[in-house]
């Protein structure tokens, strides 16, 4: 396997060397393709984003015999080619410790010798390259055929370690396990998951909208909907304004702690009017709920303080936007209910009662909860 591996590397190094001298001639104009970028999405099969680092690599490696050398006999696999093709405008000396590195290191050790190096250049250009790469910051949103969302964030390398770090200390401060057993699995939830979450706590922690001082609403709900999907009925559309479908579950989830613009619509797509945005939560109600329950999530023993304030019974269901019929629940715990199939009843002023998605009543005895509230807010 390893004679092979230097093998498929010797291979790629004469692709690369063949690319280059390709793109220089603009071979990729007989096809009538614009550049080689094209070129290679429309006759190789490749991504945008790989083949414009293949294009690099491939004009790097012209400029840099030691490393084409080692990479022509097999001695570097394509990786550390990659990352050592990101070290621009060096000599041969400085060629000579990075092959020494990446014989000794693994790509990993290489990338990290690059950050250094791109460190030390960014600290040589100045407050005026500063100023440039903070004005090219950006966050380009675009969505996915599966339901994902892929956010790319452009930051400099200042602001980007600082995001970094502000996460990794907001993930390290969750419990894995007990993460995982939120979601009803045993197993620890993996690092990059945990960023996300991570990324959310702080997102909804500083918006301010949450059981705190500010009235803003945690969502505000486009109902592109017959109103009465809310309460499931069959057949009816519910989706949002870009016409992403969004099952039953979700929406009332969603809906718990949210203003709504109702878009009234009859048969398929004649508008009958457009309602007006109507608060949910008061902030008197969500300083009463907070307050009272304290500041923490509801849910067995959970300690989450970044929450949502959700109906016991929902409002679709006939539930009043009352103290008395709120709680406050973690967005996790805020999706296991809604979405998971848990289930929460009970007096919000006393004793909660939680049951499993098959019914099932959960035994809280020996789960460490909070005594429940002594007291009973005005509304």
């Amino acid at each position: 396997m390893a004679a092979w591996a230097a093998r498929a590397a010797a291979d790629e190094c004469r692709w690369l060397e063949l690319l280059a001298e390709f793109d220089r001639r603009e071979g990729w104009w007989a096809d009538g393709q614009l550049s080689g970028v094209d070129w290679l999405v429309g006759r190789c099969g490749l991504a945008a984003r790989t083949a414009r680092d293949k294009l690099r690599v491939a004009h790097e490696l012209c400029r840099r015999p030691l490393v084409a050398q080692a990479f022509a006999a097999g001695a570097l696999s394509y990786c550390k080619v990659r990352a050592i093709t990101r070290v621009t405008n060096v000599d041969e000396e400085c060629d000579r410790w990075l092959l020494a590195l990446a014989k000794e290191g693994t790509v990993a050790d290489l990338d990290r010798a690059v950050r250094h190096w791109q460190h030390l250049r960014d600290q040589e250009r100045g407050l005026d390259d500063y100023v440039q790469r903070w004005d090219r910051g950006a966050i380009r949103p675009s969505r996915t055929y599966d339901g994902m969302v892929v956010l790319e964030v452009i930051l400099p390398v200042e602001e980007g370690e600082e995001v970094l770090r502000l996460l990794e200390v907001a993930a390290a401060a969750e419990d894995p396990v007990e993460e995982a057993v939120d979601r009803g699995s045993r197993e620890p939830i993996c690092w990059s998951r945990r960023r996300v979450d991570a990324l959310l706590d702080l997102l909804r922690a500083g918006s301010g909208s949450g059981p705190g001082p500010s009235g803003a609403d945690r969502y505000t709900l486009h109902l592109v909907a017959d109103v009465d999907a809310l309460a499931e009925r069959l057949g009816l559309r519910s989706d949002l304004l870009d016409g992403s479908p969004v099952a039953i579950e979700t929406l009332r989830r969603v809906a718990c702690d949210c203003g709504i613009v109702r878009h009234l619509l009859r048969g398929a797509s004649q508008p009958l009017d457009v309602g007006t945005r109507t608060p949910v939560w008061t902030v008197p109600q969500r300083r009463a709920i907070a307050l009272r329950d304290p500041g923490r999530c509801r849910f067995m023993a959970c300690e989450r303080r970044t929450c949502d304030v959700h109906h016991v019974r929902h409002f679709a269901d006939g539930g009043p936007t009352a103290v008395d019929n709120g709680i406050l629940v973690c967005p996790r715990h805020h999706t296991a209910v809604h979405e998971g199939g848990f289930g929460i009843s009970g007096d919000p002023n006393g004793t909660l009662t939680f049951q499993r998605p098959d019914g099932t009543i959960i035994d809280t005895s020996k789960a460490g909860l909070r005594p429940p509230p002594r007291w009973r807010p005005t509304q």
